[in-house]
């Protein structure tokens, strides 16, 4: 089980699958048996909004259908998808000025068009104009959580969190008032 953090922009998406990958630099602890540190395919996939904060949720679970490198460049709008070890890539980019190829795959990441796509990296990644990861897919394979049917297990696990490590994970007014809500809504 491999568990992604996302950005609420991306929650809505997700939920009506429209989102049905993510993109992500390389994680620590990568070797040859797991590439890049992420998922396998066939392995569960949590999806959260807000990991490590006292407001996260449980989006939904999907099961990891493949885990590819990526390298995006930005200032020649172009993705190159590793497919197969060994092989060239499959580029996808602008035709004659459109985003054709590129559209579809922005979608499917959550956002409108690729321009979209392209001014949220730009943003978020300031001057990095390259980016080189790895695309973990999905797919429709998500079961979405309802929006009120995990918040007594979140809650549950949250608090023992936050009893550990309360300077970390939330602040002593904060925790005051998501204890009371906690309270209240039972």
């Amino acid at each position: 089980m491999t568990a992604y953090s996302f950005k609420r922009r991306f929650v809505d998406p997700i939920r009506a699958k429209t989102k049905t990958h993510t993109i992500r630099l390389p994680r620590r602890g990568a070797n040859l048996r797991r590439p890049g540190g992420h998922a396998l395919p066939g392995e569960e996939l949590q999806l959260y909004c807000g990991i490590r904060t006292a407001q996260c949720f449980l989006i939904g679970r999907a099961t990891c259908s493949s885990s590819i490198r990526i390298t995006i460049h930005l200032t020649y709008s172009w993705v190159d998808l590793y497919e197969t070890p060994g092989r060239a890539p499959r580029r996808l980019n602008c035709l004659d000025g459109s985003h054709v190829e590129l559209d579809p795959f922005a979608r499917s990441d959550g956002f409108e068009n690729w321009k979209d796509m392209w001014n949220f990296w730009a943003a978020v990644h300031s001057s990095d104009h390259f980016f080189d990861g790895f695309l973990i897919e999905w797919g429709q394979s998500l079961a979405p959580q309802s929006e009120d049917g995990n918040d007594a297990a979140i809650a549950s696990r949250r608090l023992k969190e936050i009893a550990k490590h309360p300077k970390r994970l939330i602040s002593g007014g904060d925790l005051k008032r998501r204890l009371k809500s906690l309270c209240d809504s039972e």
